[in-house]
C-alpha cells in the first residue's frame, strides 16, 4: 500500500453538518450509499460532507461553508448538527499537492474522462479542435488532452478501512485546477472532512442562525 497523510478521528477538528429537516440525523444511516466513480475527478456521490468549525471573530463557530454559501445554498439546510468522529476512524488527509498525488496513486481511478467529456461524447475532439487552450477550469472538466489529472478513486478506500477525506484549506487551494501529476478536486469549495459511512455520531442539532 502507497503511504497516505492520515489522521484518525479524534485529532480532526470540530465538525458540523448542514442539513434540510430537523430530524434528518435520526435517518443519517439510511443516507449513506456507496461512493460512486463515474470518471469526475473532483468529489464522490453519495457519502456525508461535513463543514470544519472555526472562530471567525463572529464570536460564534462558524464554518468556512456557511460562509461561501450564505444566502444560496445555505437557506435549504436550516438545521445544523454538531457530529463527533469516531475516535479510531482513520481519514486520508490531503494538505498538500503531494498528499493529492499520493491518494491518487494509493486509490487510482480506471476512468480515462471527466463527465462532462462523456457528456460531450463524439463531439470532445470537435471541442478539442476549435479551443485548443481552454481555461483551466474547462480543461480540469474536461480532462483535457494530456495534462489530463490523475484521478482518485474514493470507492477503494473503504478496501483499505478509511472513514473517509480531510481536505484542508491549503489542501483545497492546492487542488483546485490539477495538473498533468497532480489531481483535481475542483467543487470541494472550502475544508471539508467527507465520510464514505457513518463513523461518527450527532451530538446536537439546531437551527441554523446567519452570523
Amino acid at each position: 500500500m502507497i503511504p497516505v497523510h492520515t489522521e484518525l478521528g479524534r485529532d480532526l477538528p470540530e465538525l458540523a453538518w448542514w442539513h434540510g429537516a430537523e430530524d434528518d440525523p435520526a435517518r443519517l444511516a439510511e443516507g449513506f450509499r456507496l461512493p460512486l466513480f463515474d470518471g469526475h475527478r473532483s468529489k464522490p456521490q453519495g457519502g456525508l460532507y461535513a463543514a470544519v468549525l472555526r472562530d471567525f471573530g463572529h464570536g460564534l463557530p462558524d464554518s468556512q461553508w456557511a460562509q461561501y454559501n450564505d444566502a444560496a445554498r445555505v437557506k435549504d439546510h436550516p438545521y445544523v448538527s454538531t457530529l463527533v468522529p469516531d475516535p479510531d476512524a482513520r481519514f486520508v488527509v490531503i494538505d498538500s499537492e503531494a498528499d493529492a498525488v499520493a491518494a491518487a496513486q494509493a486509490f487510482p481511478g480506471k476512468e480515462g474522462h471527466s463527465t462532462l467529456a462523456k457528456l460531450l461524447g463524439k463531439d470532445l475532439e470537435t471541442f478539442k479542435e476549435k479551443v485548443p487552450d481552454p481555461s483551466p477550469l474547462m480543461a480540469s472538466l474536461l480532462g483535457y488532452g494530456d495534462r489530463e489529472p490523475p484521478l482518485i478513486d474514493f470507492t477503494l478506500l473503504e478496501q483499505h478501512q478509511y472513514a473517509g477525506v480531510y481536505l484542508t484549506t491549503r489542501g483545497q487551494i492546492e487542488t483546485q485546477y490539477g495538473s498533468a501529476t497532480v489531481p483535481s478536486l475542483w467543487g470541494w469549495d472550502v475544508e471539508t472532512v467527507w465520510f464514505r459511512a457513518p463513523f461518527l455520531r450527532v451530538t446536537g442539532t439546531s437551527r441554523w442562525v446567519s452570523v
